[in-house]
């Protein structure tokens, strides 16, 4: 390496740099054609140097995917800012996978935009367990919202509702928008709101489950309702009380029916 020629001096820093560090790096020119990739975005591609250089992204992935990283460069070159996104990519060995990209503009001497570099790093693992976790959820919010009976979350510290089912909607005449978020004295007047939080206390503080046989409530459009409600303390990984789950069962008909069987003897 001649050290007298500063340019040759920094393309060669440039390449070693790039070849060390653990990514995927690239290059392209004003026109999206690749000008330089390191070993790994060749690996990744399956293709040496000299196969890539001078393509566009449109000689090398499918069209869908062309025209998404197309759209990002133009954002890069015409903003001149930095962009960061989880994109998908086709490997050598013909599956997709999940890379955490991030691309910038390059500049020359006077600040002027002459291309644009790039660096991934594959996220798949994270990417697959991530939309795996995001099935299970939906999952489980499908069950809790056709349950139906009330059910009710609501978290340990201040006893705000995080989650609130249909079943709960159509008992109390509240919608999930006015409850979320908030607690039993946003909501019930002071005497009931009390109740359940002397009773949501004593749950947290003692880890164990709590029946309570009949509880009034008063709902919005169908007048005082028996309730019998479960509250059950959920636990964290290390055994604190994290969140309150209530089940509550309108037994109000129930009730009414006793009574009217007890009067009739």
């Amino acid at each position: 390496m001649d050290a007298s020629n500063p340019s040759l001096t920094a393309e060669a820093l440039y390449t070693s740099l790039a070849e060390s560090l653990p990514l995927n790096i690239f290059q392209k020119d004003m026109q999206f054609r690749l000008v330089f990739g390191n070993r790994r975005f060749c690996a990744a591609l399956g293709r040496t140097l000299e196969e890539i250089r001078g393509r566009t992204d449109f000689d090398l992935f499918p069209r869908e995917l062309a025209e998404k990283y197309r759209r990002d460069d133009l954002r890069v070159l015409e903003t001149g800012a930095l962009f960061e996104d989880v994109e998908e990519i086709v490997a050598a060995d013909g599956r997709r996978h999940y890379v955490h990209v991030l691309k910038a503009p390059i500049r020359d001497a006077a600040g002027r935009t002459v291309g644009l570099q790039g660096a991934f790093w594959d996220v798949t693992d994270r990417k697959l367990a991530e939309e795996r976790l995001k099935e299970a959820h939906a999952f489980l919010d499908s069950i809790v919202d056709n349950v139906p009976i009330m059910l009710f979350v609501k978290e340990a510290e201040q006893l705000r509702f995080v989650r609130f089912n249909r079943a709960g909607e159509e008992l109390l005449g509240l919608r999930r928008g006015e409850l979320l978020g908030k607690c039993d004295h946003d909501l019930f007047p002071p005497a009931e709101a009390e109740s359940f939080t002397r009773k949501d206390r004593e749950v947290l503080a003692g880890k164990t489950m709590v029946e309570v046989a009949e509880e009034v409530n008063q709902t919005r459009n169908r007048g005082q309702r028996i309730l019998h409600t479960k509250k059950i303390p959920v636990l964290d990984a290390q055994g604190r009380a994290a969140f309150l789950l209530g089940i509550s069962e309108d037994i109000t008909e129930k009730k009414r029916t006793e009574q009217a069987l007890r009067e009739a003897k």
